[in-house]
């Protein structure tokens, strides 16, 4: 019997191989057994965070949500491009942690109600991130340094900052 991390891999591997068959990356030859395993280690770590009850409404945003087709595929596509990742693909990497955020933020502002938690919902977009470079990218070394890096812009979308006054007369103006 599958287990609900399960179930939530294998939606997510479909999700994202279905996504990756519009662009240039079709034609690539995906190891589907060895990526459901690194990402049902991926899946069950995520799922620590996650309120066991949203999971499905998780899901649900992900398929409906614009994130994935409007922001995050055409950057792979722009990152893969060369067939490699490389230093030279930062911008594209900073545009697709840009993009999620902002699309969290508009997500969470709009006018509709919004029952998924901010965490829950980065942290599921931070594992769709993780997904999608655990198919397209085959070398372990690489994965986990490109895995670090969405850790950490996961850690940095986080964050809520807020000053009242700034003390730095040089760069900035107090609020």
């Amino acid at each position: 019997m599958a287990t609900e991390s399960d179930t939530f891999t294998s939606e997510i591997l479909l999700l994202v191989v279905s996504a990756l068959q519009s662009t240039p990356l079709k034609s690539a030859v995906f190891d589907i057994s060895h990526i459901k395993v690194l990402l049902n280690s991926i899946v069950l770590k995520a799922m620590e965070t996650i309120e066991k009850a949203k999971i499905s409404t998780l899901l649900r945003f992900i398929k409906t949500s614009p994130v994935l087709n409007d922001c995050i595929i055409p950057n792979i596509v722009q990152i893969m491009s060369d067939g490699k990742i490389s230093l030279d693909d930062t911008p594209a990497l900073l545009n697709i942690i840009l993009g999620v955020y902002v699309s969290v933020n508009q997500i969470l502002k709009s006018t509709q109600t919004v029952t998924i938690s901010s965490n829950d919902l980065i942290v599921v977009v931070g594992l769709l991130l993780k997904s999608i470079f655990v198919v397209i990218i085959k070398d372990d070394m690489q994965f986990n340094a490109v895995a670090s890096l969405v850790d950490t812009s996961v850690a940095m979308i986080k964050l809520s900052v807020t000053a009242k006054k700034c003390t730095f007369s040089l760069c900035c103006k107090s609020a």
